[in-house]
């Protein structure tokens, strides 16, 4: 059923009166309409139909709310009959499947993600019981229908390993398989959160059949294209492509990704921040509320905890670690996200055992993704670096080396602390594919404090033998130098950098400026 036939069909019915015919038709194939219809299509539709007929159809119900046509307390009058009708018992299993996830959808317009799962929750014995009928009436679109609800919920909660899930278990419904529309929407989504989790190339993978279905029906509906474009950003940014994802963040404001916002917000908060935009960024941050859909809330679920984690890393890129602290909120941490936010904020303060003991925490209480599995393990491999306790940090280098290799993720080396690379560099534990990457790295904790006056040749060459863990009378070997020229220019070096140890020497190194690679450059003064 092409989308312009479907479209025009219903719009003939309902102009020539016959409402019962259009009526039927809508409730038969709804779900199909939905992932080749724009919504106001379907809303003009609906409207030219009167309201007691729409209220009084489970389909019609939750499309009229999803589209706009129903909002406010009319929406909220829609929910609360249709979640009584279920309360009263005695309603097939399809019209139960249908109220929980009207509530859900008008919860989570509200901003409410929390309660949209709790209602979804609800509604899973009435999906298993109609998904295990071998045949019958209900149609089996509407099951995986469901679960890329109940998916896309768990996205926007912030439980993004349990979405990717869900969205996996809704591609391969059997409902979608005749449904090149359903395949390509599912799919698109089902890449996206695989782009957010960091597995490139499974997003990779899911991206190019989601764009193969797309091309069957024909144009695609907003959300389908929306999903695929925010797909393509985060997969140019992590794989630092970064005048291609410029490109896209000039062309579109994240609030006009509809429900997925909070992502765009996400990557485009990345992207300033690989570029050296930090103002720039955390001025986007500020204006984010603005610019947002109706109804959205800025400080719930995968919003609130996107925005925490974006304002820490770009307000460690200024320098401002006050203001880090801030908007981590420590102890405070309710999603990987955050958890990894408050970590990174923790090691940049040399909170180093803490460091350790809440990446221990946070593994714990969060089904972590590849991204945040890399960047926690890598701050406390950094943290271990730092507390002189090699040995552990060999073994979890290893383990986030072996994370990211079974992606290919050659850009994963910006998000390990700079200690730890240049660590694992001088250990030869980065695979050959891995080996350049850390000089084009840009870094995540990389704010640039200004030194009270700038290195002489001599001292950036001390700074990088430090750096490698190299003892002062084999630095002085190495250079050719005496041992009391050496503490000499030690001493000058930590002025300058106003420190009194190697330890804080480690700290601020997570301090420097994005320009800064592995051959320590010459500040000229900053």
């Amino acid at each position: 059923m092409s989308t312009v036939s479907s479209a025009d069909t219903l719009g003939a019915l309902v102009a020539g009166g016959r409402l019962d015919e259009a009526t039927d038709a809508f409730e038969a194939d709804w779900v199909e309409l939905w992932y080749t219809t724009e919504p106001e299509v379907l809303r003009a539709v609906l409207a030219a139909l009167p309201a007691e007929t729409v209220a009084r159809n489970p389909g019609m119900r939750f499309v009229a709310v999803a589209s706009g046509l129903t909002t406010g307390a009319d929406a909220w009058a829609l929910v609360d009959e249709a979640m009584a009708q279920v309360r009263r018992g005695h309603r097939p299993d399809e019209e139960i499947l249908l109220a929980h996830l009207l509530s859900g959808l008008q919860h989570r317009a509200a901003g409410q993600v929390l309660q949209a799962r709790l209602v979804l929750d609800g509604a899973r014995s009435a999906a298993a019981r109609i998904a295990v009928v071998p045949e019958g009436d209900v149609d089996p679109a509407l099951v995986a229908f469901s679960r890329l609800q109940h998916g896309l919920t768990a996205l926007l909660g912030g439980d993004v390993a349990g979405a990717r899930n869900l969205l996996q278990t809704a591609y391969d419904a059997e409902g979608l398989h005749g449904s090149p529309a359903g395949r390509a929407h599912v799919g698109a989504h089902l890449a996206l959160v695989c782009a957010v989790a960091g597995e490139l190339l499974t997003a990779e993978e899911h991206l190019a059949r989601a764009e193969e279905f797309a091309a069957a029906p024909g144009p695609l509906v907003a959300a389908t294209a929306d999903a695929l474009r925010l797909t393509r950003l985060i997969l140019l940014v992590d794989r630092r492509a970064l005048p291609g994802a410029g490109r896209l963040v000039q062309a579109r404001p994240p609030g006009s990704y509809g429900t997925l916002w909070p992502l765009a917000l996400w990557s485009h908060a990345q992207l300033h921040l690989l570029t050296g935009q930090y103002e720039r960024g955390l001025r986007l941050l500020a204006r984010s509320v603005t610019g947002l859909p109706a109804g959205a809330e800025a400080e719930d679920g995968i919003a609130g905890e996107v925005t925490r984690a974006a304002r820490a890393d770009l307000n460690l890129a200024v320098g401002n670690v006050r203001e880090a602290w801030v908007a981590v909120e420590p102890g405070s941490s309710r999603s990987p996200w955050s958890a990894v936010a408050e970590a990174t904020v923790l090691y940049v303060s040399g909170e180093f055992e803490t460091v350790r003991y809440a990446a221990r925490v946070a593994r714990a209480a969060h089904d972590l993704t590849l991204r945040e599995s890399v960047r926690l393990r890598g701050l406390e491999a950094a943290a271990c670096l730092a507390a002189g306790d090699e040995d552990s940090a060999r073994r979890l280098l290893g383990v986030v080396v072996d994370l990211a290799r079974r992606q290919g993720w050659r850009s994963f080396v910006s998000y390990l602390p700079r200690p730890l690379v240049a660590f694992a560099l001088r250990e030869g534990r980065l695979p050959a594919e891995l080996a350049e990457a850390p000089r084009d790295a840009v870094g995540v904790w990389v704010p640039g404090p200004a030194l009270s006056a700038p290195l002489s040749p001599r001292e950036r060459e001390v700074f990088r033998l430090l750096l490698e863990g190299v003892a002062r009378a084999e630095i002085a070997e190495r250079l050719g130098v005496s041992i009391n020229t050496v503490k000499t220019q030690i001493r000058s070096l930590y002025a300058k950098l106003g420190v009194s140890s190697r330890g804080e020497v480690l700290q601020k190194v997570a301090l420097m400026p994005p320009e800064w690679t592995y051959d320590v450059p010459d500040w000229s003064g900053a």
